[in-house]
């Protein structure tokens, strides 16, 4: 991956190396908000961290994919699938068969339908339509939805691009309000359960959504000078300029 240019905007200089720091601490923040409400502190919104994770996410996904597709013209879904292939798989796959192991030793059958779910990062539709039922691996349900997200985004972005980064970035608020639209059917029209809003990914989409008009913003030249601008006058003030 290039290194980050001196001529380069301020902002694409930040976010030009291919570790981000800055998301590593917020994404170490969000991780620790979910860990201290299930402590038990239920003062801490959990749920909070857990869409902020979804909005780095999503960020992150399409600020990667729209850096390689301004260096190259394209993007390569080969490439993309197969670190993220290489990335979770081994450490998901053995996680899901030492806890499979472990419960069964103990006596404590998985219920119908878990294991295939797990199996192919099902666990957060598995959740949503049996009432986000305690299981050793329920909390997998996040990491299906961030599944599902890195297999059907890079495809549909590819499409969107076609129009411009601003078709992409007005298409991504129409999918925004229309998730918003639906949580409200299913919710108020329809009466579903609330665990299929917490845990299914067509009602959880608009926080990594956020997170890809987000990454649409900083890609954009207008906004590169503005945030430009923003540094040098901190700059200075912190000097006492």
């Amino acid at each position: 991956m290039a290194t980050p240019s001196a001529s380069q905007p301020p902002l694409l200089r930040a976010l030009g190396g291919s570790r981000l720091p800055a998301l590593d601490g917020l994404r170490a923040v969000a991780v620790g908000v979910v860990m201290v409400y299930h402590f038990g502190i239920n003062a801490v919104p959990g749920d909070l961290g857990v869409s902020a994770f979804f909005v780095l996410s999503g960020f992150l996904i399409t600020w990667l994919l729209l850096k390689e597709h301004r260096a190259t013209g394209g993007m390569s879904l080969r490439q993309f699938y197969t670190r993220r292939v290489l990335r979770i798989f081994p450490a998901y796959y053995a996680f899901i068969a030492l806890t499979y192991a472990g419960d069964h030793v103990r006596g404590q059958a998985w219920p119908p339908g878990l294991a295939p779910s797990a199996l192919v990062y099902l666990v957060n539709y598995f959740n949503a339509l049996n009432g986000h039922p305690t299981t050793s691996i329920a909390h997998a349900w996040s990491l299906g939805i961030e599944e599902q997200f890195y297999l059907l985004w890079p495809l549909l972005l590819l499409v969107l691009l076609r129009g411009g980064v601003a078709r992409v970035a007005r298409a991504l608020a129409v999918m925004v309000v229309a998730v918003v639209a639906w949580r409200c059917v299913l919710l108020f029209g329809l009466h579903v359960d609330r665990a299929y809003l917490y845990n299914a990914f067509d009602t959880r989409f608009d926080n990594l959504a956020v997170g890809c008009i987000l990454a649409t913003i900083a890609a954009a030249p207008r906004f590169q000078g503005i945030a430009g601008q923003l540094a040098i006058r901190c700059t200075c003030g912190t000097n006492g300029d």
